[in-house]
């Protein structure tokens, strides 16, 4: 029997959350577990919030990997300041987070929050489009929270009002005529005017910008000021008696690669941010010192914001990922023998291994991923933190469809042919290294090619240790450059090496292909005390 004969992939567990997975499953926020970076930033939202000091009362930009649960978790801020708070308060004595719960009951009573939840920022390519965006999304909110005040009229809404006007100094018909080639998608005036009526919003900042464009040929000028957008969220804020507008921003990374370095209106709307209670809540892959690359307007930003990080520590991740996993119950009793078995085969040698080097690993977590080897799960979420992407995460790996993933491995091996019984590191490489990922950097693109040179030299086995050994190189490599310090299970050792295969059917073999790399010059060995080191031969 195939191993997807004893387990499962849960049906229902969400590898990717969204705004649509939040709308389908609206109590499923309730799941998330709020590890310590999350409620880092849940403390730096209430305090921002209650204004407490100057240092505090400022917006929020949190960074962090694809996978480590960014958009979830600002979808659970989003609830705990909508929902029931009953429903909230059973959240945080659940996890323990009693203390925040006067506080989030005060901010409560103070007023109405207004939680804004806007995604992608690809299209932000220029000061309008931006404050535009910020005022459509608003207005969206407004709407879906039951309010029928939104705002005096924003860009879009001059726009539509001068284009409707006859009388308007900018003569749009005359204009359309003379810019035809402008709008070649369009038989008339009219037809842009209904498009900007009901187009969605990225369409609508699209077409408003070659509507601006024209104008501004024409010397007539529609840019909206800082001050134009200020006032028109004091007028929303005042006369719907909010307390605060919370505007959460997911996928904001691609709005500085746009603007590059030309973020004054970001920065202006972020500084006054305290006097109309108007708080970004930004989400990007990157920090600012990936994201802006001029020294001093990363220290203006600084000032204007609170930064922090989201990461899952590695016992998180492991359990998270093991909610994903489901026994078929009428085979439960049959699992636990396989498990049990399998877990023989690789306790020793690799489990105890790994938790002798790293004593913050419970060798229960590890066991309860099987089939999934247990250096495979150990070196998972380091490879996800470093190379992981929008279309793969460690999530993913587990649950989606693909090729070379757990859901693949399940659906094609068993425990008891003789062949491959674990999904092994080299597995992670075939899931994560493809050239597509325009997030893999300098160092993860060098082994690639570096594998490609070699790899056709090799028979499997060898292919799959050298997988393996280019895993850890990387690895090393990029934690030796954040100066996080050099995990001893990450270095590219021969011990380490063939602790990734223990208990498979290539585990013998292993030390004959580090020595076939050798010989061949794929790679160079350094004699340690006990152990060998390994280098990518350049």
């Amino acid at each position: 029997m195939l191993y997807k004969e004893y387990i499962k992939v849960e049906e229902d567990f969400i590898p990717v959350f969204s705004f649509a997975s939040d709308k389908s499953h609206p109590e499923r926020w309730k799941s998330f577990y709020p590890h310590e970076s999350f409620k880092n930033i849940l403390t730096l939202t209430v305090e921002t919030l209650e204004k407490a000091s100057a240092a505090k009362d400022r917006p929020i930009w949190i960074n962090g990997s694809y996978g480590t649960g960014k958009t979830f978790a600002s979808f659970v801020i989003k609830h705990i300041f909508e929902d029931d708070f009953s429903e909230v308060e059973k959240y945080f004595r659940h996890h323990e987070m009693d203390s925040l719960i006067p506080r989030v009951a005060a901010l409560r009573d103070k007023g109405k929050i207004l939680v804004v939840h806007q995604s992608s920022s690809s299209g932000i390519n220029s000061q309008n489009k931006l404050f535009n965006a910020i005022i459509e999304a608003v207005k969206i909110s407004l709407r879906d929270n039951g309010y029928t005040y939104t705002g005096a009229a924003s860009i879009l809404g001059k726009v539509l009002a001068t284009l409707k006007d006859p009388d308007a100094t900018f003569n749009f018909e005359a204009a359309f005529k003379k810019y035809r080639a402008q709008f070649l998608d369009y038989s008339s005036p009219r037809e842009v005017i209904e498009d900007l009526e009901t187009l969605d919003a990225q369409e609508k900042l699209d077409l408003l910008e070659v509507i601006a464009d024209v104008a501004e040929s024409e010397s007539y000028n529609w840019s909206m000021s800082v001050n134009d957008v200020i006032n028109w969220l004091r007028d929303v804020h005042t006369k719907n008696n909010l307390y605060a507008i919370f505007f959460i921003w997911d996928e904001f990374t691609e709005y500085f690669r746009n603007n590059f370095n030309n973020i004054t209106g970001l920065q202006e709307l972020a500084q006054r941010a305290p006097e109309l209670n108007f708080y970004f809540f930004l989400i990007t892959h990157g920090d600012s010192n990936q994201l802006i690359t001029d020294d001093t307007l990363r220290k203006i930003i600084a000032a204007r914001f609170k930064i922090a990080s989201i990461e899952l520590e590695k016992n998180t991740a492991f359990e998270l990922m093991a909610q994903a996993f489901e026994i078929v119950p009428a085979q439960k009793s049959e699992w636990q023998k396989i498990s049990s078995g399998l877990w023989e085969k690789v306790k020793r040698d690799a489990a105890d291994f790994i938790a002798t080097r790293d004593p913050t690993v419970k060798v229960d977590d590890l066991k309860n991923l099987l089939p999934i080897h247990p250096y495979a799960t150990y070196l998972l979420k380091f490879i996800a933190q470093a190379v992981s992407s929008n279309q793969r995460t460690m999530f993913q790996f587990i649950s989606e469809e693909a090729d070379n993933n757990f859901f693949s491995f399940i659906q094609s091996h068993d425990c008891e042919a003789g062949s491959e019984i674990f999904l092994t590191a080299d597995y992670l490489w075939d899931y994560f290294f493809h050239r597509d990922n325009s997030d893999l950097d300098e160092i993860f693109r060098e082994v690639m090619g570096h594998y490609n040179t070699y790899s056709a030299f090799c028979n499997d086995s060898q292919r799959r240790a050298l997988k393996v050994l280019l895993i850890l190189f990387a690895l090393q490599q990029k934690v030796f450059q954040s100066q996080e310090g050099s995990s001893a299970l990450l270095r590219p050792s021969k011990k380490n090496i063939s602790a990734c295969f223990a208990g498979t059917s290539i585990e013998n073999d292993i030390s004959q292909c580090l020595d076939f790399f050798v010989e061949r010059g794929i790679i160079s060995a350094l004699e340690e005390s006990a152990d060998v080191y390994y280098i990518m031969a350049t």
